[in-house]
């Protein structure tokens, strides 16, 4: 995987028989592929407000990080090619009075080989008048033990979560258990955060679900908690009537024989011997 293989002079040649000394000969040459990320910045009423000067992003992912400016030299665009096969995740620098939202998500997969169609993702803007509050969203998977009670447990498992708000505002991301993922500058007014389904776990619960984010209130923490399911094993019960074989059980005895079996035929052969010495002596 990620290797792409080109072939010279080509994938098929001619073999011609005896021809020892000009042998057809194939050059397999194998490059690593590697992908390409464009991030997109857009505004919402760009004509009605100035539009910051400049707005840093940062691509996180395979142990790869790095920020990159975005201005209106670049046409508010920068498309990063170079990068390992994987996931990868774009995140905005916090700017007074702007929030922002990623379509079609925070974290995307890059495919080896897509310079020509790199993965896109677009960051809209818009510029919030007045006082901004934060929400701060938590994912935490827990056990459930035979007391019914819950246990925080370790989890790598990515669950996509989105939050959505007034004047249309929805952000969609991924996020880890134990991981906290927080989104400042957002506009006052009443946000809802929903979970898609996960297979292997149960949705707890969303704390709170729905609120509302207002000056007194602009510093809101949500905690999501999912249950690890545990499938059960069904095991198919024995046939009514018939019993398990057991491979350990030993060969059936052999059937007992009379204790005086012996001593007569011993006594048969000791009176046809002295038969035998009688005709003799006559």
């Amino acid at each position: 995987d990620g290797w792409t293989a080109s072939y010279a002079p080509s994938s098929t040649v001619e073999v011609v028989a005896g021809d020892v000394e000009n042998a057809a000969a194939i050059n397999i040459t194998n490059t690593f592929g590697l992908g390409c990320l464009t991030v997109n910045k857009n505004f919402v009423n760009p004509d009605t407000v100035d539009l910051p000067e400049f707005i840093d992003v940062q691509v996180t992912g395979n142990n790869y990080s790095e920020t990159f400016r975005l201005d209106a030299e670049n046409n508010w665009s920068v498309t990063i090619c170079d990068l390992i096969p994987g996931d990868y995740t774009v995140t905005e620098l916090d700017i007074d009075g702007w929030s922002a939202s990623y379509s079609p998500n925070r974290t995307v997969e890059v495919v080896a080989g897509n310079q020509e169609s790199p993965v896109v993702i677009n960051i809209t803007n818009t510029f919030i008048p007045g006082p901004t509050g934060s929400i701060s969203i938590e994912k935490v998977v827990v056990e459930v033990d035979d007391d019914d009670e819950m246990i925080v447990i370790e989890d790598d498992e990515t669950f996509t979560v989105t939050l959505t708000g007034p004047n249309g505002y929805s952000n969609t991301f991924d996020i880890e258990a134990g991981e906290t993922v927080t989104f400042n500058g957002l506009p006052l007014g009443t946000y809802t955060v929903t979970e898609a389904d996960k297979d292997g776990y149960e949705l707890i619960s969303i704390t709170p679900e729905e609120f509302l984010l207002d000056v007194d209130n602009l510093q809101i923490s949500v905690t999501i908690i999912n249950e690890l399911i545990f499938e059960d094993i069904e095991v198919d019960p024995e046939e009514p009537g018939v019993e398990p074989e057991d491979p350990e059980e030993e060969d059936p005895p052999l059937p007992r024989t009379s204790g005086t079996a012996l001593p007569l035929i011993g006594l048969g052969i000791l009176l046809t011997g002295i038969g035998i010495l009688s005709k003799r002596r006559k």
